[in-house]
């Protein structure tokens, strides 16, 4: 009869408690996994069956913590190693920079790049909550591809309207090529809602805006257009009840006159509105900041949203 041999092993508890002789093989039974020992790891070295790479077994984790995320691998690495990739599936979405610490070897920061290849930090919600994400280890911290590069919008900012008489979005810079500002569920009593530009801090109330636009309501199924020269701000849309859509810039820091265009519409009393357009800012010079305020009042409900593509 043939000779047959079996390979010490034994459950998993088990398996990867004791410590045998350097190159002894050990099967883990639970995991129909082996381990190779070298007479000091507990457990051994384990070696990656089929099942474990499908499952990514020792690389994939869920990360707990908001902004200092750890995680707990299937087994814990012995050090950082450049080339290594992990894959986390966050507990939260983030508010600011974040740093990683996988098993306890330390906490590592999370960068990701722009359109010129500059690592830099994360921003709010670039990890969303629930949505897995994957990192390498470049030697010196991890580095994930997210929004802001490869033209794709990154989030920037958030603004609960609520209350609010003048929705400021400050600090626009030349590192966006394009901002974008959305417009959820936005509310307000006066039915009419403008914006203004700021240019070193300053927000512009003088007479150097001028629009054009095109407008819709259900109610009737004309087309209203026109157009308005020398105004102290650009009107976008009328709001019957309830808006959405969203307000484009671009190129803010160029030397000619810098442009808004809209795409909005909103709901209420039975009657819907879609309105399109542009306004234009009549001043030469980088703008650095954009301001929403309805004709009178306050908002009173709603967000808008800032995102941005890098330059």
């Amino acid at each position: 009869m043939p000779t047959q041999r079996q390979i010490r092993g034994a459950v998993q508890a088990t398996q990867e408690a004791r410590t045998l002789v350097s190159r002894e093989l050990d099967v883990n039974t639970t995991d129909k996994r082996i381990a190779i020992h070298d007479g000091s790891t507990a457990g051994g070295i384990p070696h990656v069956n089929y099942i474990d790479a499908q499952s990514n077994e020792f690389t994939y984790a869920v990360g707990v913590g908001t902004n200092a995320i750890t995680a707990s691998m299937g087994k814990a690495p012995l050090a950082y190693v450049a080339g290594q990739e992990f894959i986390i599936k966050p507990a939260n979405s983030n508010t600011g920079a974040v740093t990683l610490n996988v098993d306890s070897l330390g906490a590592k920061s999370i960068k990701k790049t722009d359109n010129s290849g500059v690592l830099v930090n994360l921003t709010a919600d670039d990890i969303k909550i629930n949505i897995p994400f994957s990192v390498i280890y470049d030697g010196t911290q991890f580095v994930v591809q997210l929004g802001g590069s490869g033209g794709v919008w990154e989030n920037i900012a958030s603004i609960d309207v609520s209350g609010v008489t003048n929705v400021d979005f400050t600090g626009l810079d030349a590192s966006y090529q394009s901002y974008r500002f959305e417009f959820v569920d936005v509310r307000e009593n006066s039915g009419l809602i403008r914006a203004r530009m700021s240019q070193s801090g300053v927000f512009n109330t003088g007479a150097n805006y001028a629009r054009t636009y095109a407008s819709v309501a259900s109610n009737s199924g004309s087309v209203s257009v026109g157009s308005t020269t020398a105004g102290t701000n650009i009107l976008m849309g009328t709001n019957k009840g309830i808006m959405n859509g969203f307000v484009d810039i671009r190129e803010i820091s160029s030397a000619f006159n810098k442009s808004l265009s809209f795409n909005l519409y909103s709901q209420g009393s039975g009657v819907i509105q879609q309105t399109n357009g542009a306004g234009i800012f009549v001043n030469a010079g980088a703008v650095d900041g954009v301001r929403f305020f309805p004709d009178s009042g306050t908002f009173t409900s709603g967000t808008i949203k800032l995102i941005g593509i890098r330059a």
